[in-house]
């Protein structure tokens, strides 16, 4: 993992086939709230997908191959926590800085399964391991093989959220999409909620598709 910017040997660092993608969100944030679907420990994968039978199944291959000092994800947050209620005014990505063994059953599989294996693989560890976060106006870069999980809301804001990374084409059936509701993980319930895009209020089902095409 590394603080220091590198965007221009990040670009070069790979040959035809891949890509630079930009992703970015702003997202009113509840007190107990987690900015995404699900809070737990995965990688980000780097390599293709696409829809099978309604799912998403995914190229982890790369992943597997890329260095452990090879950066390949940069991401930056700021957090601006409404006046009202106590707590932290921080709120970045938390990395597992562990080395592990995560057994998968092969290359190609359901992101979903992953994030399960890795999950079942950190609850095996005796102690709680060495989890570090840094400052919400600090870009971090880090690897395909680092471990991180979204943080949990300690107090009501907004946060908008910037990462850049490399992936080979086609990345996924999901790119040039434009996000229309947010599907979040509401922690301190542990229930899944959606927020419109923009909005502060929450419902409790969502039927029609997350994003559009742009």
């Amino acid at each position: 993992m590394r603080t220091s910017p590198t965007f221009a040997g990040l670009a070069a660092s790979r040959r035809a086939g891949w890509q630079v993608r930009w992703t970015s969100h702003l997202l009113w944030l509840a007190a107990g709230e987690v900015p995404a679907a699900r809070r737990e420990w995965h990688l980000d994968r780097v390599g293709p997908g696409r829809n099978v039978d309604g799912g998403e199944v995914a190229d982890f291959s790369d992943n597997l191959e890329a260095g452990d000092e090879e950066a390949l994800f940069g991401a930056v947050s700021y957090f601006w926590p409404d006046e009202a209620g106590a707590g932290g005014t921080d709120l970045h990505t938390e990395f597992l800085m562990e080395e592990m063994a995560v057994p998968l059953r092969e290359a190609v599989e359901d992101p979903r399964l992953v994030g399960e294996a890795i999950e079942r693989k950190v609850g095996t560890l005796d102690t709680p391991g060495d989890v570090q976060t840094f400052r919400s106006n600090v870009l971090t870069w880090f690897g395909a093989r680092t471990l991180h999980r979204p943080p949990v809301a300690l107090r009501p804001g907004w946060r908008f959220f910037l990462r850049v990374g490399m992936y080979r084409e086609p990345h996924s059936p999901y790119v040039d999409h434009r996000l229309i509701c947010h599907r979040l993980w509401d922690h301190a319930h542990q229930r899944t909620v959606y927020r419109p895009a923009g909005g502060q209020g929450n419902l409790d089902d969502w039927t029609e598709p997350l994003s559009v095409r742009l």
